[in-house]
């Protein structure tokens, strides 16, 4: 799932995995599992079994669904733009292989013309992904996280040691 975005900061989104798990109070009004459930509730593929009810509310099952198909979508598009990565996850959370986060960073290491913008609350996991693998720091890719409150803010500390 990829297209164009109404979100202010972005022009698109990019969604190479699907599912998400819930890590930390920040995650109790994620747009993205309401989001997943109506796509869900739709019958798209790509969201089968991400969410459930609970109490009358969606929440991620922690079922994700990488979506080898989607990985070309940014080759296709000529004129810059900035691409939001997994608006409908996390691409650092447990359960993605490494391999896979290399494929998407092989993506965007081909299409320099756009600006990736990707956002986790897991750069413990990023620093860990992106050094292992000798990902390549790459200009055109934006890397930040998530601080949803003051417990949380050693993310931060973590996204510095991630070289980008």
């Amino acid at each position: 799932m990829a297209g164009l975005s109404d979100i202010e900061w972005t022009d698109a989104t990019w969604n190479p995995v699907s599912g998400c798990t819930i890590l930390s109070p920040g995650c109790t009004h994620c747009y993205a599992m309401r989001m997943a459930a109506r796509l869900q509730a739709m019958g798209h593929p790509a969201y089968e079994d991400v969410t459930r009810k609970v109490n009358g509310k969606s929440v991620w099952t922690g079922t994700l669904h990488l979506n080898e198909q989607a990985l070309t979508i940014p080759l296709r598009w000529r004129a810059p733009r900035k691409i939001f990565v997994n608006s409908m996850s996390d691409l650092f959370q447990d359960g993605i292989p490494d391999k896979f986060i290399g494929q998407i960073w092989d993506v965007m290491g081909r299409t320099p013309q756009h600006i990736f913008q990707i956002l986790t609350k897991r750069p413990e996991n990023m620093l860990r992904v992106v050094v292992a693998n000798r990902l390549a720091t790459l200009p055109n890719v934006w890397l930040g996280t998530s601080v949803e409150s003051r417990k949380y803010i050693g993310r931060i500390e973590d996204l510095r040691h991630v070289p980008a």
